[in-house]
């Protein structure tokens, strides 16, 4: 349970950080709970299977709906560009 208490840690600072409206902040953390009961478009087994196989920006756009907020947020973080330094081939 430790684990999953410093990944929710991390979440909820980074919704602090990335999103300054309280409301959508809240709303946001109530939608974790509808993701991580795979509830409503997240419990189908085509997005259970396409988790596997589909890009997450793709994936999040299309099951993402029931939850918008949370939605938002991880279309804004995967649209992020990585500032790791390290060059591609």
């Amino acid at each position: 349970m430790c684990k999953q208490k410093e990944i929710m840690d991390g979440f909820i600072e980074m919704v602090t950080t990335l999103i300054g409206d309280k409301n959508t902040q809240r709303k946001c953390i109530d939608e974790v709970s509808i993701f991580q009961d795979r509830l409503g478009s997240f419990g189908r087994s085509l997005a259970l299977d396409s988790s596997k196989t589909m890009q997450p920006h793709e994936w999040w756009k299309i099951f993402g709906c029931g939850a918008s907020n949370l939605q938002n947020l991880a279309m804004n973080i995967l649209s992020q560009t990585s500032s790791s330094g390290c060059e591609r081939n």
